[in-house]
């Protein structure tokens, strides 16, 4: 096992453990401030919640990995890296001075294509590559091809399998 793969391993490790305790706190705090909830529904609300939670430090994660894979082509990698500095960019803290909570608009619109870019490429790429980027749960790597594919209407190369 290379650097890289077991770097990715313990990311993987240390976002379910993290999640675990998240979800058992919030699931907790929940219960406290509603009387009226069932302990079974909130918690199962939480985790739900929790898991979005946790699927988007994933997504960010697994698209500075895949800009940075030699399997991936360079046109995709550029896009995305190109999005992400747009998205970090310290712009925004001047333009929230200048015109308030508008000036959040334009990263929402960069999420949405930041999305739609990365449900493009994992359409594009096979199960190995896909699965040697992400660090978040398995299943979430599953879901997240499945939904890419229905989104961008491309469909897995069927010797490929679909993940």
């Amino acid at each position: 096992m290379d650097a890289r793969s077991r770097w990715l391993e313990k990311m993987r490790d240390k976002l379910i453990t993290m999640n675990d305790k998240a979800g058992e706190r919030a699931a907790e705090l929940t219960i406290a401030l509603s009387e009226k909830a069932e302990e079974e529904d909130a918690k199962s609300f939480v985790k739900a919640a929790l898991e979005i939670v946790e699927f988007l430090p994933s997504l960010v994660i697994f698209a500075t990995n895949v800009s940075i894979d030699p399997r991936v082509p360079i046109g995709d990698k550029i896009k995305i890296a190109a999005i992400i500095a747009l998205l970090v960019s310290p712009a925004d803290i001047i333009l929230m001075e200048l015109i308030g909570p508008l000036a959040l608009m334009d990263d929402a619109v960069l999420i949405a294509y930041l999305i739609f870019s990365i449900c493009t490429l994992v359409g594009k790429l096979d199960e190995q590559v896909l699965t040697d980027n992400w660090v978040g749960k398995p299943e979430h790597i599953k879901t997240l091809a499945e939904a890419a594919r229905a989104i961008t209407g491309l469909n897995p190369n069927p010797a490929q399998g679909i993940i």
